[in-house]
């Protein structure tokens, strides 16, 4: 080899770019060289570009070919395999690997044999056979000592990754130690950047996460500087990892995305199956079950196609799990026990372990309490003596777990002490340890300590929830924690400690939202192709004529799941998700909220939040100087609040059927009243005047009340106090905590012919002119064909919407709860779907939302909810004014003229909005007008803080 070509090809192990642009210049002297093409082969080889890298040295073998260079022309044919296992790692090519082998001992060139085996072996340590991937690199070991010590060092590394594969720690790490050190000397710059990457992998099998994460950060700086893309994948899919164990959720997605869209490009069979797993087990511990089940048989089916039958050994675990967790259980013990059968056969001693505790798990869900301990017993046993502290730890707390529901509270919490060191720093288990530990300590009369368990635990599970942008993610990990959450507000109320229930509520209510509201906006999913194409998909089968209603429903069901997916996917591959614009958690403060509140209000207010404890209903009262607990009786409260909340139900109660038609009570609206009773506690009742302010957290159903409807003796609530709903107390502090804009512009926007889309709104213009004539400041309007989502898109991106004091939105809007991804504010040439809306970026506006079932919502569990009027507080409005039901635009206009002309005279919504519902009530009293005129004011609602 020229003298030349080896400076180069030394360059190409610490800067293959140089090395490459340093060979493109010397190929072109001397354009017939055979070792030039072969070392500008190998230099893009080292750079990662493949298809290059490919056709140089498939010039260069062929040319030795010619001159009967047999060495050098094997020299390029273990280059084009290496090309080869880069693009796809095959498991057929460690056949390749050794007949190379062998031709190169032929020749009397032993190095290039080692080289050939070293990688043969990570082929089999890649595939998951890591037992036959240590048996050859055993059977060279003797020839190490004489070679180059790059290639021993590669051995090193080799040796180093199969005992971490193996589980032999400390023998994988004196391997990388030594591998690393010999690369620095040799200035070997990528190949110190894979010790560094492997150690990090050590690292995070042994729990170190944080010392992973700061060897991985030096191992991604090499790769991204040297501008390696397939280093970067396996990096980002590594993070992936190491994030879904910390649980930042949102950045584990991030970078599992990535990677597999960089495998899928390169044909990288077997990690994107490692990407599928990963991604797989990010909504496995969000509680998605289908979906990680869904995740899981793509792996499983890519790493059949490549040959991995250990690896496959996870997806199929991971498949039982989910069985497990959806209750159906014998399907998870089919599954667990085949893999736990394969995993003995391929003698995969770590699987195996794990596996046998995932069958306890099933058996004591069934009932077999004896089975299961003994077999959590012996895979904890089997689990530490392989090394693998945190599965016998994760072991032990399913195990206590299951002591806990037979009573052995002695027991289970030795259990819990001994995984407590191993678990603490995975969020998705320590909560789980908390909640252990306070129900070990209800057990023992240590209220106090249960209660600072259930504190971390919550605190935890706030924080898992906050890291995904999305209702139904968020709700879907509260589901798994909704019994925590049930026995930390018990306790908290055992204890009397009202601010720690407060707290607790505050802690899992709209968690999406009070990220968005605190600091961290929604990220835009427009211009997504896979989400647009799901959009579109569901708008045919909304309008599909042919299905069933079942069919129908099953394909929504399905059609909507996949959108939420997607539109999960879109928010988090976007840079606004990076970590660097995380937040801290959010905790309730109740002295600030006093403050705040007696800032707002001058001490004239009462705060209701409501919540669920049990199956019986709570509030709490916070005044200036009060905070009271009130339990709200059962008896008919669950069938008052359906019959005003269940739109089939809403008509006979808000038209008082019972009175006027059926003449089955003597008392004029008797559910609105009695309701009334039993929803607002006497001593809030006691502290109403027309001018009160109410401010009113709702929970479940409650979201969907008319609260201005209620009834209290011969008056409604809208004319004994100015009421105002928050999503939650902490959001209500984001919310009024916002700087608004400077100056008074409002934006008017409107549309009042749709073409076959949609029925004509006749009175649009009139009451877009009619907000222009009373407004406090300078308009600009969007009506008809100025009102597009483009223009709306623009306005935003550009900054222009965050300008407005106020918008206000005159069109049609939708919302059906099964439905409510679905649901848009339709503009003159498309529909803004929810997710857009809640992408926008206002300025603390008010937003006036004069449309029909804007306020409506679908209800999900953690009190997250699907809503115009939510989103558009995500997109940052500081409060809006929406109406839950159908309305005709005609008396939109009537109503929304006479608040406006509140508004005008003190500039304060929410009193703007009493004032106008009492004009309307005393207008209609006592009249034919009356029960149409009760279906329009009451259904308007102002969600938000406004400023007095």
């Amino acid at each position: 080899m020229p003298i030349e070509c080896a400076r180069i090809l030394s360059l190409a192990e610490r800067d293959p770019d140089m090395a490459v642009r340093e060979a493109e210049r010397e190929l072109g002297a001397a354009p017939t060289s055979a070792w030039w093409r072969f070392t500008l082969g190998w230099a893009l080889l080292r750079w990662e570009r493949l298809d290059g890298a490919q056709a140089w040295l498939e010039a260069a073998r062929a040319e030795f070919a010619a001159l009967g260079m047999a060495q050098p022309e094997l020299q390029a044919a273990f280059g084009l395999l290496l090309v080869e296992f880069n693009r796809s790692a095959t498991s057929e090519l460690g056949a390749r690997f050794e007949a190379l082998a062998e031709q190169f001992e032929q020749l009397g060139a032993g190095a290039g044999a080692f080289r050939a085996r070293v990688q043969a072996a990570l082929l089999h340590d890649n595939h998951g056979s890591a037992a036959e991937a240590l048996q050859l690199l055993d059977q060279i070991a003797p020839a190490a000592g004489g070679v180059e010590p790059s290639d021993h060092a590669r051995w090193l590394l080799a040796r180093g990754a199969v005992a971490g594969s193996l589980r032999q720690f400390e023998i994988a790490e004196q391997h990388l130690a030594a591998a690393e050190q010999v690369f620095a000397a040799e200035q070997a710059t990528i190949e110190q950047a894979k010790c560094w990457f492997q150690h990090a992998y050590l690292l995070l099998l042994r729990g170190q996460l944080e010392r992973a994460r700061e060897q991985y950060g030096r191992a991604d700086a090499v790769f991204r500087r040297l501008d390696l893309p397939i280093r970067r994948a396996l990096l980002d899919r590594t993070f992936g990892l190491l994030f879904s164990r910390t649980g930042e959720y949102d950045q584990a997605l991030r970078h599992m995305l990535s990677a597999l869209d960089a495998f899928a490009k390169l044909d990288r069979t077997a990690d994107m199956a490692t990407c599928q797993t990963n991604l797989g087990n990010i909504y496995f511990y969000a509680g998605w079950w289908p979906i990680a089940d869904a995740y899981y048989r793509r792996a499983d089916q890519l790493l059949a196609l490549a040959g991995a039958d250990e690896r496959r050994l996870t997806a199929q675990r991971n498949r039982g799990l989910v069985a497990q967790r959806t209750g159906k259980l014998g399907t998870a013990l089919a599954i667990l026990q085949g893999v736990y059968e394969r995993a003995n056969t391929l003698k995969v001693a770590s699987d195996a372990a794990e596996t046998l505790a995932n069958i306890a798990e099933v058996l004591g869900d069934m009932g077999r309490y004896d089975a299961a301990i003994e077999l959590y017993e012996r895979a904890r046993a089997q689990c530490l003596e392989l090394g693998q502290d945190f599965t016998a730890a994760d072991a032990a707390m399913d195990q206590a777990r299951l002591m806990l529901r037979h009573g052995d509270y002695a027991r289970a919490a030795e259990l819990f002490a001994f995984a407590e060191p191993h678990v603490a720093q995975y969020p998705a288990n320590a909560w789980r340890l908390q909640h252990g530990l306070a129900r070990c300590a209800e057990a023992g009369d240590d209220l106090a300590r249960a209660l600072d368990h259930y504190h971390q635990a919550q605190r935890t599970v706030a924080q898992l929830r906050g890291t995904l942008a999305l209702e139904t993610a968020s709700s879907a990990i509260f589901a798994q924690a909704a019994e925590l959450h049930a026995d930390s507000l018990r306790c908290a109320i055992e204890v009397g400690d009202i601010e720690a229930l407060l707290q607790f509520s505050e802690l899992q209510r709209a968690l999406v939202l009070q990220r968005a509201a605190s600091s961290r906006p929604l990220a835009a999913p427009e211009g997504d192709a896979r989400l647009a194409q799901q959009q579109q998909h569901i708008i045919e089968l909304q309008h599909d004529d042919e299905l069933s209603d079942e069919e129908l429903a099953e394909q929504l069901d399905a059609a909507l799941a996949r959108y939420g997916e997607l539109l999960l996917q879109a928010r988090h591959r976007l840079p606004e998700h990076s970590a660097d614009t995380a937040i801290t958690s959010i905790s309730f403060d109740l002295a600030r909220l006093r403050e705040q509140l007696n800032g707002a209000y001058h001490g004239d207010w009462t705060a209701l939040s409501y919540l669920r404890v049990g199956d019986t209903l709570r509030c709490v009262m916070i005044t200036p100087d009060q905070l009271v607990l009130a339990e709200l009786p059962r008896g008919d409260l669950p069938a008052l609040i359906d019959q005003a909340t269940i739109p089939a139900k809403q008509r006979r109660t808000f038209r008082d059927f019972e009175y006027r038609y059926d003449h089955t009570t003597s008392v004029r609206w008797e559910k609105l009243v009695r309701l009334a009773e039993r929803l607002i506690p006497a001593e809030a009742r006691a502290r109403l005047h027309p001018q009160h302010r109410l401010l009113i957290a709702p929970t479940e159903q409650l979201h969907m009340l008319p609260w201005a409807a209620l009834r209290l003796g011969e008056r409604w609530l809208a004319e004994q106090a100015i009421v105002q709903l928050t999503p939650a107390l902490t959001v209500w502090q984001a919310l009024a905590a916002r700087a608004a804009p400077p100056g008074a512009r409002a934006l008017l926007v409107g549309c009042h012919t749709f073409g076959d889309r949609a029925a004509p709104l006749p009175h649009v213009a009139d009451e877009l002119a009619m907000v222009a004539s009373t407004w406090q400041g300078p308009c600009d309007r969007l009506l008809d064909d100025e009102a597009t989502c483009a223009a709306v898109r623009e306005r935003s991106a550009s900054g222009g919407l965050a300008q407005y004091r106020l918008l206000h939105i005159a069109t049609h809007a939708a919302l059906v709860p099964e439905q409510a991804f679905s649901a848009h504010i339709r503009l003159w040439d498309d529909e803004l779907w929810l997710a857009e809306v809640a992408s926008l970026r206002l300025g603390k506006a008010l937003v006036v939302l004069s449309a029909c079932e804007g306020a409506s919502a679908g209800l999900l569990q953690g009190d997250e909810t699907l809503s115009l009027s939510w989103a558009l507080l995500a997109a940052g409005a500081s409060a809006v004014l929406a109406h839950f039901w159908k309305i005709d635009d005609a008396a939109t206009l009537r109503f929304m003229h006479s608040f406006y002309m509140h508004l005008a005279a003190h500039g304060d919504a929410a009193r703007a909005l009493a004032e106008a519902q009492r004009a309307t009530i005393d207008q209609s009293a006592n009249t034919p007008a009356e029960f149409d005129e009760l279906l329009i004011w009451a259904g308007f609602i102002l969600t938000g803080a406004t400023p007095t």
